[in-house]
Order: structure tokens, then C-alpha cells, then sequence
């Protein structure tokens, strides 16, 4: 049952019991007992029984009420200090870095980095291999195992005229 549908069904219940108790003291008001459900009911207890549940379903549907109120007033506080923490915890961060003893009196824990995963890892290591590779980027006992040969001698070339000045 849904609460809209519970609420009905007492608000409803609540009328009945209010129209029994009225009927009660209008009808039956020589009558000092009732015969019901083969007891002997007091008249006064009974009509006090029935007030005693209007009386419980009243106050716990202002109970009800006050609560959905307390509830927004909550999710209305709730959203607008989440920003306000987190500002300000971005500002305590900057102004005083990873130190515990100050973070703690914050109630903050120090940051710290998170070790990456085997699969990360691996990512990583194959990423910086085929940098490497593109960028022809050698370590330094690479870079030993390479060396120079030297090219052979050029044969000589045209004489020069020694005139300084092109031919025609």
C-alpha cells in the first residue's frame, strides 16, 4: 500500500472513529455500559479508547509532517555545503600542503598516490616502449653500443681554377 493510500485509509478511519464517538454521546447517553463483542464496555472507557486513537493518528501525522520538513530543510543544507567543504578543503590543501598533524585537526587525511594496477602497469610499460621507438630515444648503454665508422675517403674532385669566378 502506498503512503498516500495509508494516509487516506487513517484519515478515513479517523472520521469514522470521531462520527462513532459523536453518535456515542448523543445516542447512548443513559446507557453507562455497551454489550459489545459479548463484553461489558464502560461508556466512558470506550469513548476514551476511541479518542486516545484520533488522538495517536493526529500526532504522529503532525509528527509526519514535521519530519518532511525537517527532510527538506536537510537536503537543502546538505546541498549547499557540499560546495562550501569542498572549497574549503581545496583551500586547506594549498595553504598548508600534505602535512598530517594540520590536515587531522581539519579532519583530513593526508593525500596519497595510489598504486596503479598490473594492468595499468603493463599499459605503461608497452606506452613508454613504443614512445621510445618512435622517438628513436636510447638509454645511456645504448647509446655506448653505438659508434661511429668512418665513411671512406671521397675521391677528389674537379680542379679549381683559382679565378674566384664561375666558368661560362
Amino acid at each position: 500500500m502506498s503512503t498516500s493510500n495509508t494516509t487516506k485509509s487513517k484519515q478515513s478511519k479517523v472520521t469514522k472513529v470521531e462520527a462513532m464517538v459523536a453518535g456515542i454521546q448523543k445516542y447512548f447517553d443513559s446507557a453507562t455500559t455497551l454489550l459489545l463483542d459479548n463484553q461489558n464496555m464502560n461508556k466512558v472507557a470506550l469513548v476514551a479508547l476511541l479518542q486516545a486513537y484520533v488522538t495517536a493518528v493526529t500526532a504522529v501525522a503532525a509528527v509526519k509532517a514535521q519530519l518532511a520538513s525537517a527532510v527538506r530543510t536537510q537536503d537543502t543544507a546538505d546541498a549547499s555545503i557540499q560546495t562550501v567543504l569542498t572549497a574549503l578543503t581545496s583551500y586547506v590543501r594549498g595553504l598548508y600542503g600534505n602535512e598530517p598533524a594540520i590536515l587531522a585537526d581539519f579532519g583530513l587525511k593526508p593525500l596519497t598516490r595510489q598504486k596503479p594496477t598490473a594492468k595499468v602497469a603493463a599499459q605503461a610499460v608497452d606506452l613508454r616502449a613504443e614512445t621510445r621507438k618512435l622517438r628513436n630515444t636510447m638509454g645511456s648503454k645504448q647509446r655506448q653500443d653505438v659508434k661511429a665508422t668512418p665513411s671512406p675517403a671521397t675521391p677528389p674532385g674537379p680542379a679549381a681554377t683559382g679565378t674566384g669566378k664561375p666558368q661560362a
